[in-house]
């Protein structure tokens, strides 16, 4: 394993967490009072949190908090997921795009059981189609993957953003890539320049995919 991990198991990035995390959380309470009643309005649910079981540091399952994009009902519908999701709500799929219904993921912040850069929480199902999709990167990978807490942001989640369709065996590929290449260069300044730049990387990522998606629509 390469150095990166010195500073990604240390106490440095967990005290970014914290003062960070903490920070953004108080920043961010206003808007997510607002977005949590306009879910709860659109999904026509009490609780407008979605919570889902992904693998965190170590192997061990911990639950996601992230905002309901989905109405209950239509979770029973098996589809390829991504970005796009068509069962989305009409709200839903804003939040989607722009990945505000992953704010409650600060609270997964503070806990300890993720951190605010880093590789995306996966299911388990997601692992398993890692190992099929990029076999030659996967040991390393997952050896990162267990060593450190999954992320809010990262290369890879701006990356995935490109795509309606988050799984095929490219995207997974590329993402094992761009997570390895963060685990190597892993510092204080690195996650300081990815938080930094997130917001407008996902602006211009989002743009990216509506536009390229329209074009597509109009050579049908």
């Amino acid at each position: 394993m390469k150095q990166g991990i010195d500073y990604l198991s240390g106490q440095t990035k967990r005290n970014l967490d914290i003062v960070g995390g903490s920070a953004l959380a108080v920043a961010l309470l206003p808007a997510a009072i607002v977005i949590g009643a306009f879910v709860a309005i659109d999904t026509h649910e009490a609780d407008p949190f979605y919570r889902q079981t992904r693998v965190g540091k170590g192997g061990e399952p911990f639950a996601t908090l992230k905002f309901r994009t989905i109405v209950r009902k239509a979770m029973d519908v098996s589809i390829t997921q991504g970005t796009f999701d068509s069962r989305a709500s009409k709200w839903g799929q804003p939040l989607r795009q722009a990945g505000l219904d992953e704010l409650p993921q600060l609270y997964n912040v503070l806990r300890g059981t993720m951190s605010l850069v880093g590789v995306r929480p996966m299911v388990e199902t997601d692992i398993d189609y890692m190992q099929f999709a990029a076999p030659g990167l996967f040991d390393e990978w997952y050896a990162y993957y267990q060593a450190t807490r999954p992320g809010m942001a990262g290369p890879s989640q701006v990356y995935r953003h490109h795509f309606r369709d988050g799984k095929s065996r490219e995207i997974y590929r590329k993402s094992a890539e761009l997570d390895l290449r963060y685990f190597d260069g892993a510092s204080l300044t690195t996650d300081l320049r990815i938080l930094a730049s997130m917001p407008l990387d996902m602006l211009k990522t989002n743009v990216d995919v509506v536009e390229n998606a329209a074009a597509t629509d109009l050579q049908k």
